[in-house]
């Protein structure tokens, strides 16, 4: 692809001093654009890392869900204040109605952070 930088070309990571760092975590990183996968790498000392390594990320995920609530914002289609039962009906039963998407997102709903099964 022609809008390949120097950062994003996987063929010049191989000279970061990442990559010697016996301590540091696993890295895999792939750039899109459109449909097409334009750069793809990985880094890894304890175990070699691949494109292809799965990773537990966890609570990492809120960042992705909240970067997502925050589009839908962005374009009209919800607000913060909205009760979740709005699009979740099912979500509003047990005492749950009136928790919005902003308490969820700033964990600020009443949930217990490790609910028993």
């Amino acid at each position: 692809m022609s809008n390949l930088t120097a950062h994003t070309h996987a063929g010049n990571h191989s000279a970061l001093s990442l990559s010697d760092a016996p301590y540091r975590a696993w890295l895999v990183a792939i750039v899109g654009h459109a449909d097409a996968i334009a750069s793809e790498f990985a880094y890894g000392k304890r175990k070699d890392a691949t494109v292809d390594t799965i990773y537990d990320i966890a609570s990492l995920t809120k960042l992705f869900t909240t970067v997502g609530v925050l589009k839908q914002i962005d374009t009209g289609k919800t607000q913060l204040q909205e009760r979740v039962s709005k699009y979740v009906p099912s979500f509003g039963v047990n005492g749950k109605k009136e928790i919005t998407i902003l308490m969820l997102l700033t964990h600020t709903s009443g949930f217990d952070a490790d609910p028993a099964p």
